[in-house]
């Protein structure tokens, strides 16, 4: 079973996986550009889920309590 990683940590690691640009692609030309896109996508989606988890563990909460 893989240990639990922080959101934090996660966005630590895109953050400087993105800065090391073209020294880090791991696919050469417009497959890399993709992959960088992609990155950047992941970074934004955990920045959201950092922003929102007290709403979302809220509404997790809420859905259990609803099924009790």
């Amino acid at each position: 079973m893989m240990a639990k990683v922080s959101l934090s940590s996660q966005i630590e690691a895109i953050d400087a996986f993105l800065q090391r640009g073209n020294r880090a692609a791991v696919f050469p030309g417009a497959k890399g550009d993709l992959h960088r896109d992609h990155m950047r996508a992941v970074g934004e989606t955990l920045r959201w889920v950092q922003r929102n988890e007290p709403d979302i563990r809220d509404f997790i909460a809420e859905k259990k309590a609803s099924r009790a």
